[in-house]
């Protein structure tokens, strides 16, 4: 997105940090994070991280900033959405992240790039909306991956169907649902207006909503449906197989006019877990429901005698697919751990 778009958003004026969900807990955290900070220290929150630095809301304004050193632990490197305290630093002409507050919530994956690393998507989101298009099948797989990493944030969590005009018969939306067990769903279409009200709503109280779905999903119009004008660029899709291209290249956060903000994120094709941040149990209730009833408590609902999840897909209450799909999760996770304990070993 370019720096008028962002402009745009902003009205061309000063936006308030209490608009982007500041709070007195935040400036209680700033508090106790200015110790050493360097001189003016100062509240912003990152709105696009760059390679070189960042672009960072504060009450003076969008300033660029940077940082010392490159933080070895992915999880302590600042990302968007994080709050952080800037300094000026004797030498350094731009203002420098000098702390990080502890974030309420992460959206975090494994790095395609060091599968021994984790990355953090978005930070201090309240919402995490998962994104599926109504004009390609929904793949119950990869909807599962992005609902463990989703739910893994500790921010409430909704799938969300776009583009619900090329689905006029409802047939997209009954498969969503019917791969969504036990999630909040929402029908929306940027075109009709359908939905966009709801999810403008999840912003009240200046509250973070974060858009996370594949290339062509269509977050970038919904992004677009909820400002009421074109921030973002909308791309098109191929029409064999209904898969988009990135246009939107990095994570940014836009304010609201009327308070809170969107997270708007490329697309994800690599959905990797990492362990810590990916929440299986709020993917597949109804195999927790049915470990409940495990002869073993420490039951791995695979070869034990007397589990409950076994019993229920003999008995049709868990499907086959949704028992070999958590065992292929769980699996990957801990060879995950595995591969995390001899990285840090060697």
């Amino acid at each position: 997105m370019s720096d008028e778009a962002i402009t745009a958003v902003q009205g061309g004026e000063l936006f308030g940090l209490e608009g982007l969900g500041w709070d007195a807990g935040w400036a209680d955290l700033q508090h106790d994070a200015e110790v050493g900070a360097g001189t003016d220290p100062r509240a912003g929150r990152i709105a696009r991280t760059h390679r070189v630095g960042f672009d960072v809301f504060t009450r003076a304004g969008r300033l660029f900033a940077v940082t010392k050193a490159r933080q070895r632990d992915p999880m302590r490197a600042p990302a968007t959405g994080d709050w952080v305290v800037l300094a000026d630093v004797a030498d350094i002409d731009e203002p420098v992240i000098a702390n990080v507050l502890d974030r309420r919530s992460a959206v975090v994956r494994r790095d395609p790039a060091d599968r021994a690393a984790p990355q953090v998507l978005a930070a201090n989101a309240d919402v995490v909306a998962v994104v599926q298009g109504a004009d390609r099948p929904i793949n119950p797989r990869r909807l599962e991956r992005q609902l463990a990493v989703a739910h893994g944030s500790e921010a409430r969590v909704v799938v969300v169907l776009s583009k619900s005009d090329l689905d006029p018969d409802g047939d997209a939306a009954r498969q969503l649902r019917e791969a969504a067990i036990g999630q909040e769903v929402l029908v929306t279409g940027a075109n009709s207006g359908v939905g966009i009200d709801e999810l403008d709503a999840m912003t009240e109280g200046c509250r973070t909503l974060v858009l996370l779905g594949e290339s062509g999903a269509g977050k970038s119009s919904l992004v677009n449906a909820v400002l009421g004008h074109e921030a973002t660029a909308v791309g098109v899709v191929r029409e064999g197989d209904s898969k988009g291209r990135h246009t939107t290249t990095r994570r940014t956060l836009l304010p609201l006019p009327t308070g809170g903000a969107l997270l708007d994120t490329p697309g994800v094709r690599a959905v990797g877990l990492w362990p810590g941040w990916a929440d299986l149990d709020a993917v597949f209730p109804e195999i927790v429901e049915a470990a409940e009833t495990c002869r073993f408590s420490d039951c791995s609902h695979r070869r034990e005698p007397g589990c409950g999840v076994t019993g229920a897909v003999e008995d049709g209450t868990v499907l086959a697919d949704r028992i070999e799909a958590w065992r292929a999760l769980d699996d990957e996770l801990e060879a995950t751990r595995t591969e995390v304990e001899r990285k840090d070993w060697r």
